[in-house]
Protein backbone atom coordinates (compact mmCIF):
# COMPACT_ATOMS: atom_id res chain seq x y z
CA UNK A 1 0.00 0.00 0.00
CA UNK A 2 3.01 2.36 -0.09
CA UNK A 3 2.07 3.55 -3.58
CA UNK A 4 -1.47 4.17 -2.41
CA UNK A 5 -0.25 5.98 0.68
CA UNK A 6 1.44 8.62 -1.44
CA UNK A 7 -1.40 9.22 -3.88
CA UNK A 8 -4.69 11.09 -3.98
CA UNK A 9 -7.78 9.24 -5.10
CA UNK A 10 -10.56 11.26 -6.63
CA UNK A 11 -13.65 10.01 -8.44
CA UNK A 12 -17.14 11.25 -9.00
CA UNK A 13 -18.14 10.68 -5.36
CA UNK A 14 -15.28 12.45 -3.61
CA UNK A 15 -11.80 11.98 -2.19
CA UNK A 16 -10.52 8.78 -0.58
CA UNK A 17 -7.80 7.68 1.83
CA UNK A 18 -6.47 4.19 2.64
CA UNK A 19 -7.14 3.03 6.19
CA UNK A 20 -4.72 1.22 8.52
CA UNK A 21 -6.11 -0.73 11.47
CA UNK A 22 -3.91 -0.24 14.53
CA UNK A 23 -3.70 -3.12 16.98
CA UNK A 24 -2.32 -2.72 20.48
CA UNK A 25 1.34 -1.66 20.50
CA UNK A 26 3.97 0.21 22.48
CA UNK A 27 6.58 2.86 21.68
CA UNK A 28 9.54 2.57 24.05
CA UNK A 29 12.13 5.08 25.18
CA UNK A 30 15.80 4.04 25.26
CA UNK A 31 15.90 3.56 29.02
CA UNK A 32 12.85 1.29 29.02
CA UNK A 33 14.28 -0.80 26.14
CA UNK A 34 17.35 -1.40 28.30
CA UNK A 35 15.23 -2.41 31.28
CA UNK A 36 12.95 -4.75 29.36
CA UNK A 37 15.48 -6.38 27.03
CA UNK A 38 18.92 -5.65 28.43
CA UNK A 39 21.40 -2.78 28.41
CA UNK A 40 22.28 -1.64 24.89
CA UNK A 41 19.70 -3.96 23.31
CA UNK A 42 18.94 -3.22 19.64
CA UNK A 43 15.34 -3.71 18.49
CA UNK A 44 14.92 -6.28 15.68
CA UNK A 45 13.28 -5.14 12.45
CA UNK A 46 10.12 -7.10 11.54
CA UNK A 47 8.56 -4.99 8.76
CA UNK A 48 8.41 -1.38 7.61
CA UNK A 49 5.32 0.72 8.30
CA UNK A 50 3.85 3.27 5.90
CA UNK A 51 4.94 6.21 8.04
CA UNK A 52 8.52 7.09 7.06
CA UNK A 53 11.22 5.66 9.30
CA UNK A 54 8.81 3.67 11.45
CA UNK A 55 8.80 -0.11 11.68
CA UNK A 56 7.25 -3.01 13.55
CA UNK A 57 9.72 -4.94 15.71
CA UNK A 58 9.96 -8.66 16.36
CA UNK A 59 9.97 -7.92 20.09
CA UNK A 60 6.78 -8.10 22.16
CA UNK A 61 6.03 -7.35 25.80
CA UNK A 62 3.28 -8.15 28.28
CA UNK A 63 0.96 -5.41 29.56
CA UNK A 64 -0.31 -5.75 33.13
CA UNK A 65 -3.16 -3.70 34.55
CA UNK A 66 -5.28 -3.78 37.71
CA UNK A 67 -7.49 -6.64 36.49
CA UNK A 68 -5.49 -8.60 33.95
CA UNK A 69 -2.52 -9.25 31.73
CA UNK A 70 -2.32 -8.92 27.94
CA UNK A 71 0.44 -10.88 26.23
CA UNK A 72 2.10 -10.18 22.90
CA UNK A 73 1.97 -6.38 22.74
CA UNK A 74 4.04 -5.44 19.67
CA UNK A 75 6.92 -3.00 20.04
CA UNK A 76 7.22 -0.33 17.32
CA UNK A 77 10.48 1.38 16.46
CA UNK A 78 12.53 3.45 16.54
CA UNK A 79 12.94 4.46 20.20
CA UNK A 80 11.03 7.57 21.28
CA UNK A 81 11.76 10.20 23.94
CA UNK A 82 8.92 8.88 26.11
CA UNK A 83 7.24 5.47 26.37
CA UNK A 84 3.66 5.35 25.13
CA UNK A 85 1.23 2.40 25.11
CA UNK A 86 -1.72 2.36 22.66
CA UNK A 87 -4.63 -0.01 23.30
CA UNK A 88 -8.29 -0.36 22.36
CA UNK A 89 -11.36 0.09 24.54
CA UNK A 90 -11.76 -3.69 24.68
CA UNK A 91 -8.15 -4.05 25.85
CA UNK A 92 -8.78 -1.53 28.61
CA UNK A 93 -11.61 -3.66 30.02
CA UNK A 94 -9.44 -6.77 30.09
CA UNK A 95 -6.49 -5.04 31.74
CA UNK A 96 -8.56 -2.94 34.12
CA UNK A 97 -7.30 0.42 32.87
CA UNK A 98 -9.58 3.47 32.80
CA UNK A 99 -9.40 4.51 29.12
CA UNK A 100 -8.40 7.96 27.91
CA UNK A 101 -8.65 8.98 24.25
CA UNK A 102 -5.68 11.13 23.24
CA UNK A 103 -3.56 12.08 20.28
CA UNK A 104 -0.16 10.41 20.20
CA UNK A 105 2.34 12.25 22.40
CA UNK A 106 -0.33 13.83 24.59
CA UNK A 107 0.07 11.56 27.60
CA UNK A 108 -0.19 14.00 30.51
CA UNK A 109 -2.84 12.84 32.98
CA UNK A 110 -3.24 9.41 31.36
CA UNK A 111 -3.26 6.09 33.28
CA UNK A 112 -0.23 3.86 33.63
CA UNK A 113 0.48 0.14 33.59
CA UNK A 114 3.30 -2.36 34.01
CA UNK A 115 5.27 -3.63 31.02
CA UNK A 116 7.08 -6.94 31.34
CA UNK A 117 9.93 -8.09 29.12
CA UNK A 118 12.44 -10.95 29.14
CA UNK A 119 14.98 -8.99 31.22
CA UNK A 120 12.83 -6.88 33.51
CA UNK A 121 9.72 -4.82 34.01
CA UNK A 122 8.80 -1.15 33.72
CA UNK A 123 6.13 0.49 35.89
CA UNK A 124 4.54 3.44 34.09
CA UNK A 125 2.62 6.05 36.10
CA UNK A 126 1.18 7.42 32.82
CA UNK A 127 1.41 6.87 29.06
CA UNK A 128 -1.46 4.48 28.24
CA UNK A 129 -3.91 5.90 25.69
CA UNK A 130 -6.60 4.96 23.23
CA UNK A 131 -5.31 6.74 20.14
CA UNK A 132 -7.64 9.37 18.71
CA UNK A 133 -8.57 8.85 15.08
CA UNK A 134 -6.13 10.64 12.85
CA UNK A 135 -5.13 11.03 9.22
CA UNK A 136 -1.44 11.15 8.29
CA UNK A 137 -0.47 13.05 5.13
CA UNK A 138 2.56 14.87 3.80
CA UNK A 139 2.48 18.63 3.33
CA UNK A 140 2.16 18.15 -0.43
CA UNK A 141 -0.71 15.70 -0.01
CA UNK A 142 -2.50 18.05 2.39
CA UNK A 143 -2.17 20.83 -0.17
CA UNK A 144 -3.68 18.63 -2.88
CA UNK A 145 -6.60 17.68 -0.66
CA UNK A 146 -7.11 21.23 0.54
CA UNK A 147 -6.60 20.21 4.18
CA UNK A 148 -4.49 21.70 6.97
CA UNK A 149 -2.55 20.26 9.87
CA UNK A 150 -4.79 20.05 12.93
CA UNK A 151 -8.02 20.25 10.92
CA UNK A 152 -10.81 17.94 12.14
CA UNK A 153 -12.68 16.02 9.43
CA UNK A 154 -15.01 13.06 9.02
CA UNK A 155 -14.56 9.97 6.87
CA UNK A 156 -17.12 7.46 5.66
CA UNK A 157 -16.86 3.72 5.31
CA UNK A 158 -19.44 2.53 2.77
CA UNK A 159 -21.04 -0.91 2.46
CA UNK A 160 -23.44 -3.04 4.48
CA UNK A 161 -22.19 -1.56 7.76
CA UNK A 162 -21.77 2.00 6.53
CA UNK A 163 -20.16 4.13 9.22
CA UNK A 164 -19.10 7.77 9.48
CA UNK A 165 -16.05 8.34 11.69
CA UNK A 166 -16.02 11.88 13.03
CA UNK A 167 -13.34 13.81 14.94
CA UNK A 168 -10.53 12.63 12.67
CA UNK A 169 -7.52 14.90 13.24
CA UNK A 170 -5.33 15.72 10.25
CA UNK A 171 -1.60 15.30 10.95
CA UNK A 172 0.15 16.91 7.99
CA UNK A 173 3.81 17.70 7.46
CA UNK A 174 7.23 16.18 6.96
CA UNK A 175 7.51 12.61 8.22
CA UNK A 176 3.93 11.72 7.32
CA UNK A 177 2.43 9.69 4.44
CA UNK A 178 -1.21 9.32 3.42
CA UNK A 179 -2.86 6.86 5.81
CA UNK A 180 -5.90 6.92 8.10
CA UNK A 181 -5.36 5.31 11.54
CA UNK A 182 -8.22 3.76 13.51
CA UNK A 183 -8.11 1.02 16.12
CA UNK A 184 -9.39 -2.56 15.99
CA UNK A 185 -12.62 -1.84 17.87
CA UNK A 186 -13.61 0.86 15.39
CA UNK A 187 -12.66 -1.25 12.38
CA UNK A 188 -14.50 -4.35 13.62
CA UNK A 189 -17.65 -2.35 14.33
CA UNK A 190 -17.68 -1.13 10.73
CA UNK A 191 -16.64 -4.47 9.19
CA UNK A 192 -13.47 -2.96 7.74
CA UNK A 193 -10.32 -4.50 6.31
CA UNK A 194 -6.83 -3.02 6.35
CA UNK A 195 -6.14 -0.98 3.22
CA UNK A 196 -9.82 -0.25 2.55
CA UNK A 197 -10.57 3.14 1.04
CA UNK A 198 -12.67 5.57 3.09
CA UNK A 199 -14.28 8.69 1.68
CA UNK A 200 -13.47 12.09 3.14
CA UNK A 201 -16.82 13.67 3.98
CA UNK A 202 -15.59 17.08 5.14
CA UNK A 203 -12.90 18.56 2.92
CA UNK A 204 -11.94 21.70 1.08
CA UNK A 205 -12.06 21.25 -2.70
CA UNK A 206 -8.81 21.48 -4.54
CA UNK A 207 -7.97 24.26 -6.90
CA UNK A 208 -8.94 23.69 -10.53
CA UNK A 209 -5.30 24.10 -11.55
CA UNK A 210 -4.55 20.72 -9.92
CA UNK A 211 -7.12 18.83 -11.97
CA UNK A 212 -4.64 17.38 -14.47
CA UNK A 213 -2.37 16.17 -11.67
CA UNK A 214 -5.27 14.58 -9.86
CA UNK A 215 -6.41 12.73 -12.98
CA UNK A 216 -2.92 11.33 -13.54
CA UNK A 217 -2.50 10.25 -9.92
CA UNK A 218 -6.01 8.80 -9.85
CA UNK A 219 -5.36 6.65 -12.91
CA UNK A 220 -2.13 5.29 -11.47
CA UNK A 221 -3.52 4.58 -8.02
CA UNK A 222 -6.67 2.89 -9.29
CA UNK A 223 -4.56 0.70 -11.55
CA UNK A 224 -2.34 -0.33 -8.64
CA UNK A 225 -5.36 -0.99 -6.45
CA UNK A 226 -6.97 -3.14 -9.12
CA UNK A 227 -10.22 -1.16 -9.23
CA UNK A 228 -11.91 0.55 -12.13
CA UNK A 229 -12.65 4.24 -12.71
CA UNK A 230 -15.87 3.98 -10.73
CA UNK A 231 -14.10 2.85 -7.55
CA UNK A 232 -15.29 -0.73 -7.95
CA UNK A 233 -13.15 -3.79 -7.28
CA UNK A 234 -11.10 -5.25 -10.12
CA UNK A 235 -13.39 -7.30 -12.40
CA UNK A 236 -13.37 -11.03 -11.71
CA UNK A 237 -14.06 -12.15 -15.30
CA UNK A 238 -12.34 -11.22 -18.55
CA UNK A 239 -14.55 -11.89 -21.60
CA UNK A 240 -12.42 -12.18 -24.75
CA UNK A 241 -14.19 -11.19 -27.99
CA UNK A 242 -11.95 -12.51 -30.77
CA UNK A 243 -14.20 -11.72 -33.73
CA UNK A 244 -17.86 -11.53 -34.65
CA UNK A 245 -20.27 -12.32 -31.83
CA UNK A 246 -22.96 -14.84 -32.71
CA UNK A 247 -26.25 -14.74 -30.81
CA UNK A 248 -25.26 -11.52 -29.04
CA UNK A 249 -28.34 -11.42 -26.82
CA UNK A 250 -27.60 -14.89 -25.48
CA UNK A 251 -23.95 -13.95 -24.90
CA UNK A 252 -24.99 -10.88 -22.91
CA UNK A 253 -27.44 -12.95 -20.86
CA UNK A 254 -24.66 -15.45 -20.13
CA UNK A 255 -22.18 -12.78 -19.03
CA UNK A 256 -24.81 -10.94 -16.99
CA UNK A 257 -24.87 -13.94 -14.64
CA UNK A 258 -21.24 -13.26 -13.74
CA UNK A 259 -19.99 -10.50 -11.47
CA UNK A 260 -17.60 -7.74 -12.52
CA UNK A 261 -17.07 -8.46 -16.20
CA UNK A 262 -14.54 -6.68 -18.39
CA UNK A 263 -14.65 -7.31 -22.14
CA UNK A 264 -11.58 -7.17 -24.37
CA UNK A 265 -12.17 -6.58 -28.09
CA UNK A 266 -10.15 -7.59 -31.14
CA UNK A 267 -10.58 -7.27 -34.89
CA UNK A 268 -14.22 -7.21 -35.95
CA UNK A 269 -15.54 -7.72 -32.43
CA UNK A 270 -18.45 -5.45 -31.51
CA UNK A 271 -19.22 -4.22 -27.99
CA UNK A 272 -22.86 -3.30 -27.37
CA UNK A 273 -23.42 -3.92 -23.67
CA UNK A 274 -23.16 -0.80 -21.51
CA UNK A 275 -23.29 -2.97 -18.36
CA UNK A 276 -19.69 -4.08 -18.83
CA UNK A 277 -16.35 -2.30 -18.87
CA UNK A 278 -14.29 -2.91 -21.97
CA UNK A 279 -10.72 -2.74 -23.27
CA UNK A 280 -9.90 -2.19 -26.94
CA UNK A 281 -6.72 -4.20 -27.37
CA UNK A 282 -5.88 -3.06 -30.89
CA UNK A 283 -2.82 -1.04 -29.82
CA UNK A 284 0.40 -2.60 -28.52
CA UNK A 285 0.33 -0.52 -25.30
CA UNK A 286 -3.16 -1.78 -24.44
CA UNK A 287 -2.12 -5.37 -25.13
CA UNK A 288 0.87 -5.05 -22.83
CA UNK A 289 -1.22 -3.43 -20.09
CA UNK A 290 -3.74 -6.28 -20.32
CA UNK A 291 -0.93 -8.86 -20.21
CA UNK A 292 0.36 -7.25 -17.00
CA UNK A 293 -3.10 -7.47 -15.42
CA UNK A 294 -4.06 -10.93 -16.72
CA UNK A 295 -3.04 -12.92 -13.65
CA UNK A 296 -5.38 -10.82 -11.48
CA UNK A 297 -8.53 -12.10 -13.21
CA UNK A 298 -10.20 -15.11 -11.60
CA UNK A 299 -11.87 -16.35 -14.78
CA UNK A 300 -11.51 -16.00 -18.55
CA UNK A 301 -14.34 -16.54 -21.06
CA UNK A 302 -13.54 -16.91 -24.76
CA UNK A 303 -16.69 -15.68 -26.50
CA UNK A 304 -17.89 -17.49 -29.67
CA UNK A 305 -14.42 -17.56 -31.27
CA UNK A 306 -13.63 -18.36 -34.93
CA UNK A 307 -13.10 -22.06 -35.62
CA UNK A 308 -9.45 -21.43 -36.42
CA UNK A 309 -8.99 -20.03 -32.90
CA UNK A 310 -10.23 -23.28 -31.36
CA UNK A 311 -7.78 -25.33 -33.42
CA UNK A 312 -4.81 -23.05 -32.62
CA UNK A 313 -5.60 -23.08 -28.90
CA UNK A 314 -5.94 -26.88 -28.92
CA UNK A 315 -2.44 -27.05 -30.42
CA UNK A 316 -1.18 -24.93 -27.46
CA UNK A 317 -0.11 -22.23 -29.93
CA UNK A 318 0.03 -18.97 -27.99
CA UNK A 319 1.91 -17.03 -30.67
CA UNK A 320 -1.39 -15.29 -31.40
CA UNK A 321 -2.18 -12.80 -28.63
CA UNK A 322 -5.83 -13.89 -28.44
CA UNK A 323 -4.81 -17.52 -27.82
CA UNK A 324 -2.32 -16.44 -25.19
CA UNK A 325 -5.21 -14.92 -23.19
CA UNK A 326 -6.67 -18.43 -22.83
CA UNK A 327 -3.57 -20.63 -22.62
CA UNK A 328 -1.52 -18.71 -20.08
CA UNK A 329 -4.34 -18.52 -17.51
CA UNK A 330 -4.88 -22.27 -17.98
CA UNK A 331 -1.23 -22.85 -17.06
CA UNK A 332 -1.66 -20.57 -14.04
CA UNK A 333 -4.61 -22.62 -12.79
CA UNK A 334 -7.29 -20.08 -13.68
CA UNK A 335 -10.78 -21.09 -14.82
CA UNK A 336 -11.00 -20.66 -18.60
CA UNK A 337 -14.30 -21.20 -20.40
CA UNK A 338 -14.80 -21.69 -24.15
CA UNK A 339 -18.29 -20.35 -24.92
CA UNK A 340 -19.59 -21.91 -28.15
CA UNK A 341 -22.55 -20.74 -30.18
CA UNK A 342 -23.08 -24.01 -32.05
CA UNK A 343 -23.62 -27.75 -31.89
CA UNK A 344 -21.02 -29.43 -34.08
CA UNK A 345 -22.68 -31.23 -37.07
CA UNK A 346 -20.74 -34.50 -36.83
CA UNK A 347 -22.41 -35.92 -39.92
CA UNK A 348 -20.89 -33.22 -42.15
CA UNK A 349 -17.54 -33.61 -43.68
CA UNK A 350 -14.68 -31.43 -42.45
CA UNK A 351 -15.66 -31.00 -38.80
CA UNK A 352 -14.00 -34.06 -37.24
CA UNK A 353 -10.77 -32.14 -36.55
CA UNK A 354 -12.77 -29.39 -34.85
CA UNK A 355 -14.41 -31.97 -32.60
CA UNK A 356 -10.98 -33.36 -31.73
CA UNK A 357 -9.80 -29.84 -30.90
CA UNK A 358 -12.70 -29.29 -28.51
CA UNK A 359 -11.90 -32.63 -26.84
CA UNK A 360 -8.26 -31.57 -26.53
CA UNK A 361 -9.18 -28.25 -24.91
CA UNK A 362 -11.35 -30.00 -22.35
CA UNK A 363 -8.52 -32.39 -21.51
CA UNK A 364 -6.23 -29.36 -21.07
CA UNK A 365 -8.60 -28.15 -18.35
CA UNK A 366 -10.78 -25.71 -20.30
CA UNK A 367 -14.49 -25.63 -19.46
CA UNK A 368 -16.65 -26.04 -22.58
CA UNK A 369 -20.09 -24.43 -22.59
CA UNK A 370 -22.61 -23.74 -25.34
CA UNK A 371 -25.38 -21.18 -25.67
CA UNK A 372 -28.77 -22.84 -25.51
CA UNK A 373 -31.90 -22.35 -27.56
CA UNK A 374 -34.91 -21.92 -25.25
CA UNK A 375 -37.03 -23.96 -27.67
CA UNK A 376 -34.89 -26.99 -26.85
CA UNK A 377 -34.68 -26.53 -23.11
CA UNK A 378 -33.62 -29.74 -21.44
CA UNK A 379 -31.77 -31.10 -24.48
CA UNK A 380 -28.09 -30.35 -24.64
CA UNK A 381 -26.14 -29.19 -27.66
CA UNK A 382 -22.90 -29.93 -25.82
CA UNK A 383 -22.13 -32.56 -23.18
CA UNK A 384 -18.88 -32.32 -21.22
CA UNK A 385 -17.39 -34.40 -18.42
CA UNK A 386 -18.72 -31.88 -15.89
CA UNK A 387 -22.26 -32.23 -17.28
CA UNK A 388 -22.07 -35.98 -16.68
CA UNK A 389 -20.78 -35.51 -13.13
CA UNK A 390 -23.55 -32.98 -12.44
CA UNK A 391 -26.14 -35.45 -13.71
CA UNK A 392 -24.74 -38.11 -11.40
CA UNK A 393 -24.98 -35.75 -8.42
CA UNK A 394 -28.65 -35.17 -9.28
CA UNK A 395 -29.13 -38.95 -9.52
CA UNK A 396 -30.16 -38.83 -13.17
CA UNK A 397 -29.78 -41.98 -15.24
CA UNK A 398 -29.65 -40.22 -18.62
CA UNK A 399 -28.77 -36.99 -20.40
CA UNK A 400 -30.94 -35.84 -23.29
CA UNK A 401 -29.16 -34.35 -26.28
CA UNK A 402 -30.14 -32.65 -29.52
CA UNK A 403 -29.40 -34.22 -32.90
CA UNK A 404 -25.78 -33.56 -33.90
CA UNK A 405 -24.87 -32.50 -30.34
CA UNK A 406 -21.24 -32.52 -29.27
CA UNK A 407 -20.36 -35.18 -26.71
CA UNK A 408 -16.73 -34.94 -25.68
CA UNK A 409 -14.56 -38.02 -25.28
CA UNK A 410 -14.16 -37.43 -21.54
CA UNK A 411 -17.93 -37.09 -21.23
CA UNK A 412 -18.50 -40.46 -22.95
CA UNK A 413 -15.90 -42.19 -20.75
CA UNK A 414 -17.30 -40.69 -17.57
CA UNK A 415 -20.88 -41.56 -18.56
CA UNK A 416 -19.89 -45.18 -19.15
CA UNK A 417 -18.08 -45.28 -15.81
CA UNK A 418 -21.02 -43.79 -13.91
CA UNK A 419 -23.73 -45.72 -15.80
CA UNK A 420 -25.41 -42.65 -17.28
CA UNK A 421 -27.02 -42.94 -20.73
CA UNK A 422 -26.58 -40.22 -23.32
CA UNK A 423 -29.58 -40.32 -25.66
CA UNK A 424 -31.68 -38.23 -28.07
Amino acid sequence: MLAVATSLIENKQGYYVPAAISGRHVHLCRADIDTLFGTGYKLSHHRDLVQPGQFACKEKVALVGAKGRIEGVRVLGPARPHTQVEISQTDSYKAGIVPVVRMSGKTEGTPGCTLMGPKGEVKLDHGVIIAARHLHMSAAQADRYGLMNGQVISVRKTGVRETIFGNVVVRAGDGHELELHIDTDEANAAGMTCGELLEIVVYVKMMESNKELIERITKEVLSRLGINQYGEKKPDTLAVYTGYVFNEAAVSAYLNKRENVTCVLFGEAVYNNAAFDYINAAAHDEKQRLANMLDKYNAIVIVTPPLSYIQRAAAADDSAYECMLALRPLLWGKKVTLLLDFALPRNKRGFSELSDSIDALEQMGMVIEALRDNANEGRKELVTEQDVKDAAKRRLDSIKIMPNAIVTALARDTAAELGIRIEL
